[in-house]
């Protein structure tokens, strides 16, 4: 029961504050791009990322802090610490791999979801800068689709628009997977912040 608790009622609660961060970021990043002379969606994208990696950290360190009080309240109402956050962390430095540690990661990684998507807008944006005349071509028959007689165009276009997404959402999630990859196997980044996240974990071990 208390691990439901900790689980299912401190986790969530520390993890709303930056989900709510996050996507009032994206809407005011999307919000600047609707603006009459807005900056690239591709660099609002990446800006998008980069503030959701920023509320990531800030994250790990609220939950490191919200779990070790819990611990320490349990200890002195004579019960055992169920969150066990430095030997979590310690798992995570022998094996990062290891799937006991995935509820971590994507507790820690939902926080980027609302980021991955402007990213994915930035990443479609990339594909009709790459090709110039299909979005030229898309554009002047966009403004004829009122004309009888343009089903084939309303098809084609369709079907651009639909490989345009499709494009944005596989480049964006291709991006992340290998970030993902060189942040496990990079021999400094991960390292460096885990200690970092031990050390804070030690401070406020009860």
């Amino acid at each position: 029961m208390r691990t439901f608790l900790v689980m299912l009622g401190i986790v969530p609660l520390v993890n709303v504050p930056f989900d709510w961060a996050s996507i009032g970021f994206t809407r005011a990043l999307l919000r600047r791009g609707c603006d009459p002379r807005p900056p690239s969606p591709l660099l609002l994208g990446l800006a998008d990322l980069a503030i959701g990696l920023v509320l990531l950290v800030l994250l790990a360190l609220a939950l490191i802090a919200a779990l070790q009080l819990a611990d320490a309240v349990l200890l002195c109402a004579g019960g055992e610490p169920l969150a066990h956050v430095g030997a979590l962390l310690d798992n995570i430095a022998r094996d990062p791999r290891d799937p006991a540690n995935y509820w971590a990661y994507a507790t820690l990684f939902s926080t980027l979801i609302p980021s991955a998507l402007n990213a994915a807008i930035g990443s479609m944006s990339l594909g009709a800068w790459l090709c110039p005349p299909l979005r030229h071509w898309a554009s002047e028959q966009m403004a004829l689709l009122d004309e009888p007689g343009r089903d084939g165009t309303r098809a084609r276009l369709a079907a651009y628009l639909a490989a345009q997404v499709a494009f944005g959402v596989g480049l964006t999630i291709l991006a992340l997977w290998l970030f993902w990859e060189a942040l496990l196997e990079a021999p400094y980044v991960l390292p460096v912040a885990l200690h970092l996240f031990q050390a804070f974990a030690a401070w406020l071990a009860p």
